[in-house]
């Protein structure tokens, strides 16, 4: 048997915050997790370039 698990994201930008849950299982979830370690990577470089 699967083990699923609620994994929820919280994205602060200013005083707005984003947050989404999502049921994952154990393996989705690793996978996700990188996606969204990558996304947040290219989103600080972003802000980066724009305050740099």
């Amino acid at each position: 048997m699967e083990q699923y698990k609620n994994v929820t994201v919280r994205i602060i930008n200013g005083c707005k915050v984003t947050s989404k849950t999502i049921l994952l299982s154990e393996e989705e979830e690793n996978k996700k997790l990188t996606e969204i370690k990558q996304m947040f990577l290219e989103l600080a470089k972003k802000a980066k370039d724009k305050t740099a």
